[in-house]
């Protein structure tokens, strides 16, 4: 979380600019891949600033998300840069002061066959707000997403990024409809079990 910037976006760059802080493996070891971990006192990664991208952006009266781009080399996978997707929530704490509240994402693309939303998101139970990427799914405009006490929110899929949020209380589950341009329905799967 940042301590506080005059912009929505300084609040990540400041996030972003963050040293290395001390990695804590959750749970037993991994036999393939990363450790499930948690990181305490700063980035789990060295961010290359010049590579970070807002790509899209949606508000609500005292937050803002953005789904963001950009180079990083996380000591635990060597020392070359990966690129990540990651959607942040700022939050306006004061006037002309914004702090992140959280994000979500990860290095790389699933390399699914199916029409998939690989959607990240939090802030439940008082507000929410997601975002993601779009696998296999070039037919794909529109997202839906449906809870189960019947609030609905829809985006438009731009660059493969669909961004969500709004002050609502949700409640799972939580279904992702994905949508042609005809409005007809392409796959409908899970999103965000367990929140």
């Amino acid at each position: 979380m940042s301590t506080g910037a005059a912009t929505p976006r300084q609040a990540i760059l400041e996030d972003l600019s963050q040293s290395l802080g001390e990695t804590l493996p959750l749970g037993r070891p991994s036999t393939g891949g990363l450790q499930a971990a948690t990181v305490r006192g700063g980035r789990s990664n060295v961010v290359d600033l010049a590579t970070v991208r807002f790509v899209k952006e949606r508000r609500a009266p005292t937050r803002h998300v953005y789904h963001v781009t950009y180079e990083a080399v996380d000591p635990r996978l060597g020392s070359e840069p990966h690129e990540y997707y990651m959607t942040y929530d700022v939050v306006q704490v004061a006037a002309e002061l914004w702090e992140t509240r959280g994000s979500n994402g990860g290095a790389g693309v699933p390399s699914w066959t199916e029409p998939t939303v690989n959607l990240g998101g939090g802030g439940w139970p008082d507000r929410f707000s997601a975002g993601g990427v779009l696998v296999a799914a070039p037919t794909v405009v529109r997202v839906r997403l449906q809870f189960g006490n019947g609030v609905v929110l829809e985006d438009t899929v731009d660059n493969d990024v669909v961004v969500f949020v709004t002050d609502e209380i949700v409640e799972p589950p939580t279904t992702a409809v994905l949508l042609d341009t005809n409005g007809a329905e392409v796959r409908r799967h899970p999103v965000l079990p367990g929140h």
